[in-house]
C-alpha cells in the first residue's frame, strides 16, 4: 500500500452479512468510521457520495474474484479521490499468482484463514 494518510473511514465490501459484521467489529478498534455494503453497485454510490479512504472486498465467489477485483478497479479510477484497495480472499492460499495480479491492479491481496 502506498503511504498516505491516516485511514477515517473503511467501507466493506463483503456479500455474506455475518463475515461483514465480524470485520466490521474488529475494525471499530482501530478507532474509524466503517461502512458495509452487500455489493459493489452499492459501494461506488457510497464511494461517489462520501470520502472513502480504505475499501475491503470479501469476494463471495474464490474463482470470480479476479473480474470482480477488475471491474471495481476501473470504477474506481474514474473517482478523482480514490481510496486504497484490499481483497481478501476467503478460499485456500493458490500460490503467489493472485498477489501478483493484484500488484497490477495496485491493490492489496490478503488471504483469510
Amino acid at each position: 500500500m502506498d503511504q498516505r494518510g491516516p485511514i477515517d473511514q473503511i467501507l466493506i465490501v463483503d456479500s455474506d452479512p455475518v463475515h461483514a459484521a465480524e470485520l466490521e467489529d474488529a475494525l471499530h478498534t482501530v478507532n474509524c468510521r466503517v461502512l458495509v455494503c452487500s455489493e459493489q453497485e452499492a459501494a461506488l454510490n457510497t464511494i461517489r457520495a462520501e470520502h472513502v479512504d480504505l475499501l475491503i472486498v470479501v469476494p463471495s465467489s474464490p474463482e470470480l474474484w479476479r473480474k470482480d477485483a477488475e471491474s471495481l478497479c476501473d470504477a474506481v479510477r474514474q473517482f478523482e479521490e480514490r481510496p486504497q484497495i484490499v481483497c481478501i480472499l476467503r478460499g485456500p492460499y493458490r500460490g503467489p499468482a493472485e498477489r501478483l495480479y493484484g500488484d497490477r491492479l495496485s491493490i492489496k491481496v490478503l488471504y483469510e484463514r
